[in-house]
This record gives C-alpha cells, sequence and structure tokens, in this order.
C-alpha cells in the first residue's frame, strides 16, 4: 500500500523474473496505472547484468519476459 493509501493498494504490483544468467530471482516493481504491457531494461540484484524485461496483464495474472541484453 502506498503511504497507507487504500486507493493505491492496487497499484503496484510485483512480479519476478529469474536471471538467465546467475539464477537469482528478481522481484520487480511494476505500477499498473502505467498501463500494460511495460517494456525496461533492468539490471539483475545480484550478478548486475541487464535484462530486457516486458511485463504484460491476462486478466488479473501478470507475465514476465525477461531476456539477457
Amino acid at each position: 500500500m502506498i503511504g497507507g493509501d487504500p486507493m493505491h493498494a492496487d497499484i503496484l504490483r510485483h512480479p519476478h523474473f529469474t536471471c538467465q544468467r546467475c539464477g537469482s530471482d528478481n522481484v520487480l516493481e511494476v505500477d499498473s496505472s502505467e498501463g500494460f504491457p511495460q517494456s525496461f531494461v533492468w539490471d539483475c540484484l545480484r550478478c548486475c547484468n541487464p535484462h530486457e524485461v516486458t511485463v504484460r496483464l491476462d486478466g488479473d495474472d501478470l507475465s514476465v519476459q525477461a531476456e539477457p541484453v
């Protein structure tokens, strides 16, 4: 929840992906108010290798595709 405001409880979502280089689980913070799909580059939190990430919304489920850059 953002600042304890229940109106914003569903804005932030936290999907994850597994780094294809080191196997580490990376939790993302996605602002659903920005719409979908969302694409961005995310550096693995463990090995720092960049991934091109695309997050899509299918009903209530988020799907994440992450490819090493």
